[in-house]
């Protein structure tokens, strides 16, 4: 009986770790509850089909993406549903910007909306664009 308590324990100590329940799919949900690393799986509602990947990283201020040499920045603020975007400077190369780096830089710029997928995604929209995350 001892030893199945002592094993129990560390499990339940975990389970009370981890983080709430995701949102239902639709639901809006706030920026600044999001932090963490994402992979960018979707431009527009058509899958990124690229020979590199697109990363997302949302900090607790800010939001920056990577795609091969291209980097994008922006800081951001919460009130109530509204979100404010400021792009920040970073270092980037000088190529031309993809059409998936575009819609990217207009769904930032406008301050998004986010919300669930049914697939446990996050799709963020705004600027006339949407793009669609999967946390990695």
């Amino acid at each position: 009986m001892k030893l199945s308590a002592l094993l129990l324990a560390p499990l339940l100590g975990l389970a009370a770790c981890q983080p709430m329940p995701d949102a239902a799919p639709g639901s809006t949900i706030a920026l600044n509850s999001l932090v963490g690393e994402y992979r960018v799986a979707g431009i527009d509602g058509a899958e990124v089909d690229l020979p590199h990947a697109i990363t997302l990283s949302i900090g607790a201020d800010d939001v920056r993406y990577t795609s091969q040499c291209i980097n994008g920045r922006w800081t951001y603020a919460v009130d109530g549903d509204e979100v404010t975007t400021t792009r920040q400077p970073v270092a980037s190369c000088r190529r031309a910007l993809l059409p998936q780096e575009q819609a990217i830089d207009a769904v930032f710029e406008a301050g998004p909306t986010a919300t669930r997928t049914a697939t446990n995604g996050i799709t963020f929209a705004g600027g006339g664009h949407t793009v669609t995350v999967f946390s990695q």
